[in-house]
This record gives structure tokens, C-alpha cells and sequence, in this order.
């Protein structure tokens, strides 16, 4: 498999990847949002790894993997 061919199945995959997660962080429209299962920007904070980065962690409250809800960094 050549270089580019690896290049643009990583792009695909990625891309597809993001667009399954996007619903979960958009609401379908601003008369659908409800704050008890859409994400506010309370629900966003930064934590420390392990390596002493800055990582910016979501919190879903309701998700189609977790309906409990999870936390996404």
C-alpha cells in the first residue's frame, strides 16, 4: 500500500469517526436544545495528564453508546 493510499484511508476514517460523535455535541436545532441532555459550556473543563499537558475535557450528559453519560477528552 503506497504512502498516500494510507494518508487518505487515515483521513476517511478520522473524518467519519468525527461526524458519528458530532450529533453528541450538537443539538439538531436551537428549539430542540434542552440543557439536561445537550452539552453547555458548563459542562467543560480542563485537566492535567499524565505527561503534564493540558487536556480539555467534555462531559456529555446523554449519548447513543452511553445514555448515563461520559466524559470525552
Amino acid at each position: 500500500m503506497a504512502l498516500l493510499d494510507i494518508a487518505i484511508f487515515t483521513c476517511l476514517t478520522t473524518t467519519f469517526g468525527l461526524m458519528a460523535r458530532l450529533g453528541e455535541f450538537t443539538a439538531p436545532s436551537l428549539a430542540a436544545f434542552n440543557g439536561t441532555i445537550h452539552i453547555t459550556q458548563a459542562h467543560i473543563r480542563e485537566e492535567v495528564d499524565r505527561k503534564g499537558g493540558k487536556v480539555a475535557v467534555f462531559t456529555l450528559l446523554h449519548s447513543k453508546s452511553s445514555p448515563q453519560g461520559e466524559d470525552i477528552y
